[in-house]
């Protein structure tokens, strides 16, 4: 910066005009002795008049030149302020567009523009233990779910609302459809699908068998698991062998393995037929249409079932009881909310083993939650031990189950005990307001 000149050639230098002052005050005391006093004053006090004229002039100068150089100061900081600005709004635009770029999925995924119709990048081979512990763990935290390719490239990152990602069960990622799937509570009907191609969100049922032209043609499959529950084994004959996307499914005339559905886990187990061959049951779906139901799973060797074969089918039973009692365990809670008069109609029910909880439509006060725990924990404890006899009939043409109680139930198709004696230890683990639900987890302490 060019240095600011003072004017009038004044320097704020104040020692050495009072140096230079002093000889000349002593002269004119000489001069002028013999002056008369009125004379001498005036003659004395010019030169000084002069001198403090000269030092007013010097401190004004040194007043405008200090001023100056602040403004220009303030001039070049505000510009290099505005640049500043100026460059920080593109940094943060470039990072904003990076961040669209990465996350390709947000609140709305359905508002991103979808991918170019290129082959799609190939993702992660997730095995189904990683899937379940990792990538559900990650969504229940966060509410988001992020997938990486090959390379670890990021593929898209979609957000979901807090609630539903408490809900998510499990994730299977599909490589003929190229989805995502993300299975919620009851997993029959609650399945979101993720488009990675589209990067889009939908609903859809986790077996797109509705397309599948064989079942349409074929007779309504009979429902033995309502008779028993302790029943393990049953002769049946094969009707036909499906594959659908690389899955396998066998239809028989009548089935002891219940189909997932109405909050509870499908049944697993194993069908053998008259050859020698294995069939090993890993999902049991009830077409809601045709109510044709599909055993879905892989044979032990290469060879398949004949239509019309003989097959022997053999539940596992451990998962099968322990079903019954989670399921039997939610309607006992019915029970027992009514009995502390708590009205609280029933929404839904949760019975997988992981987390089982029954919901109803309504809140209780926080202040009352652990009052209410106690009283429901007394109760459940009480009917358990009366060991009351479950009640199987029938309500407008809907199978009505009663658990605990001979005037308390709700339509249900579900397997149950026998009597809540069989329930052994139910434990209330807590109550929970979400949304403008309530939601009691519940816990089977034995199992």
């Amino acid at each position: 910066m060019a240095a600011l000149r003072v004017p009038w050639g004044l320097a704020p230098n104040w020692e050495a005009d009072s140096a230079a002052a002093a000889p000349i005050i002593d002269n004119i005391s000489k001069k002028h002795a013999k002056v008369s006093r009125g004379n001498a004053g005036l003659a004395l006090w010019a030169p000084l008049l002069a001198l403090q004229a000269k030092r007013m002039a010097v401190e004004a100068a040194g007043t405008l030149w200090t001023a100056l150089t602040n403004a220009r100061r303030l001039k070049e900081k505000g510009k290099k302020g505005k640049k500043g600005k100026k460059d920080e709004k593109k940094r943060n635009e470039r990072k904003q567009s990076g961040k669209e770029k990465l996350n390709a999925g947000t609140s709305q995924p359905t508002a991103v523009k979808p991918a170019k119709k290129s082959a799609p990048k190939p993702i992660r081979t997730f095995s189904a233990k990683s899937i379940d512990e990792s990538l559900i763990a990650t969504l229940k935290s966060e509410g988001s779910l992020e997938l990486f390719d090959e390379n670890g490239d990021s593929l898209f990152c979609c957000n979901i609302e807090p609630d539903v990602a408490q809900d998510a069960r499990k994730i299977e990622f599909s490589p003929t459809a190229y989805e995502l799937h993300i299975f919620l509570d009851d997993d029959e009907e609650g399945c979101l699908v993720f488009d990675l191609a589209k990067r889009e969100l939908r609903e859809l049922n986790p077996h797109p068998y509705d397309s599948i032209n064989e079942i349409k043609r074929m007779p309504v499959t009979r429902q033995l698991y309502f008779k028993d529950t302790h029943q393990s084994m049953q002769e049946v004959r094969a009707l036909s062998v499906i594959k659908q996307d690389g899955n396998i499914a066998v239809v028989t005339e009548k089935t002891i393995f219940h189909p997932q559905g109405g909050g509870q886990p499908s049944d697993v187990g194993v069908m053998t037929g008259e050859s020698g061959t294995v069939f090993r049951v890993t999902k049991v779906v009830r077409d809601r249409d045709t109510k044709v139901i599909l055993h879905w799973g892989s044979f032990s060797g290469g060879d398949v079932f004949e239509t019309g074969e003989r097959l022997t089918q053999r539940i596992e039973m451990k998962s099968r009881l322990l079903h019954a009692r989670l399921h039997s365990a939610g309607h006992l809670i019915d029970v027992a909310m009514d009995e502390i008069g708590v009205k609280l109609k029933p929404s839904k029910g949760y019975h997988f083993p992981s987390g089982p909880y029954v919901e109803y439509i309504g809140r209780i006060d926080a202040k009352e939650k652990q009052s209410v725990i106690e009283k429901l924990q007394k109760s459940v404890e009480v009917l358990i031990a009366k060991d009351i006899k479950t009640v199987v009939t029938e309500k407008e043409s809907k199978r009505f189950v009663m658990v605990g109680s001979e005037t308390i139930g709700c339509p249900c198709g579900g397997t149950h005990v026998k009597s809540s004696g069989e329930i052994l230890k139910l434990t209330i683990v807590k109550l929970k307001n979400v949304k403008k639900n309530t939601r009691v987890a519940i816990d089977l302490c034995n199992r």
